[in-house]
């Protein structure tokens, strides 16, 4: 298990608190809406991304599917034009206030939030999590940044190697994610470390997650007490075992499995293709194993890819996306993104359902149905017993 050196630590915990995310607060009248990818603030026109336009299409309550095919009809100005007439509807009987959050190095609008979404400095952010980080000898091992000012910390606690009920041969230490994140806020999460190959994962099971909107003293001695309850049973994250077990009896359906993978390649680097990732997701071997059977993958609609063995155990594939982001040695993939995938993978695992939950795997009736033919007939009113 590698860990972040004292040297590497601070230097980060330095980088990180001078992140100032760049946030504005504006009434919704306070813009026009000139299109997918701009508004325009003060007259000036300001670049938004797909992600803040779709923010807003939500903010307006217009299905993202409706604007696209306004676009198509009536072109860019009649989008602007709809834009215009649905907010003025919507600020004559509420002035709605929201808060645009820009990537500090292009100024884009990336993300629109609501309006008093909870905001604490990334400074204050390093003191806290140090803190904490040093009074239970917890060892770092990702500390990292994104383009919005976005900070995550992934710990360990190495004094106290624990296995899971049922799951054999695998030992694993807890630990403790830090983030602070614009849009979430700060957040403290359990983090487990497979050692078996030494694959990180974030938890956010409700009753195991912090989730601190200030600092303010009372705040900080509540959350103390909960930190040292958690540092008495060293820092297992018991709310994951049951769901570590039932998703290693589980098998991940396809529409598990495209979503992981579509989670890999969302964050991992543009050189990372399909073909790489197959080393931790192996879905051209599903898919061509379907192929086989004459059933392609690429014909089946969402109910069906819902319901498709993927040949895999929901733990199986937790642990392909865990594996990538703890060791894959791509220098381009930067701590952040490793902690991403990390968390989307600790969200599959905790899923309320697993898509395999609503299946009936046992099929008694594989040899021989309920009733003979003849007895069939007679059921059927084709014929009758003993005829």
């Amino acid at each position: 298990m590698d860990t972040l050196s004292t040297k590497i630590f601070t230097e980060r915990s330095v980088a990180a608190s001078a992140l100032k995310p760049v946030r504005m607060e504006l009434n919704l009248s306070e813009f026009q809406i000139e299109g997918q990818d701009k508004i325009v603030i003060d007259g000036r026109p300001i670049k938004i991304s797909q992600k803040a336009f779709a923010k807003l299409l939500k903010r307006l309550r217009v299905p993202p599917a409706f604007a696209n095919r306004f676009q198509d009809q009536f072109g860019e100005d009649g989008l602007k034009q709809l834009m215009t007439m649905l907010k003025a509807g919507k600020t004559a009987k509420n002035d709605t206030s929201v808060v645009l959050l820009a990537n500090p190095k292009t100024m884009v609008i990336d993300d629109i939030l609501p309006a008093g979404t909870a905001a604490i400095s990334n400074e204050l952010f390093v003191d806290f999590a140090t803190n904490i980080i040093d009074r239970y000898d917890l060892k770092p091992t990702q500390f990292g940044t994104d383009d919005l000012g976005g900070v995550v910390i992934n710990t360990v606690n190495d004094k106290n190697m624990f296995s899971i009920d049922g799951l054999k041969d695998e030992n694993f230490y807890g630990g403790v994610s830090f983030s602070n994140i614009p849009g979430e806020g700060l957040v403290v999460s359990p983090f487990l470390e497979r050692l078996i190959c030494t694959n990180g994962m974030t938890s956010r099971i409700h009753e195991d997650t912090y989730k601190l909107n200030s600092l303010e003293p009372e705040i900080i001695s509540e959350f103390n007490g909960q930190m040292a309850d958690l540092a008495s049973i060293g820092f297992r994250p018991m709310g994951l075992f049951n769901n570590v077990r039932k998703a290693s009896m589980t098998q991940a359906s396809l529409s598990e499995v495209n979503g992981a993978m579509g989670t890999l390649m969302g964050v991992a680097p543009k050189a990372m293709t399909n073909d790489y990732l197959q080393r931790y997701i192996p879905i051209y071997r599903i898919e061509k194993a379907y192929e086989d059977y004459s059933n392609p993958v690429r014909e089946m609609n969402k109910k069906q890819l819902r319901t498709a063995n993927s040949g895999m155990t929901v733990w199986d594939l937790v642990n392909g996306m865990t594996n990538f982001a703890s060791n894959d040695n791509n220098p381009l993939l930067s701590d952040f993104a490793r902690a991403d995938i990390m968390k989307a993978a600790g969200k599959l695992l905790n899923k309320p359902n697993y898509d395999f939950d609503a299946i009936v795997t046992c099929n008694p009736f594989l040899r021989s149905g309920i009733v003979s033919s003849a007895e069939m007939m007679a059921i059927t009113g084709g014929t009758s017993f003993g005829k």
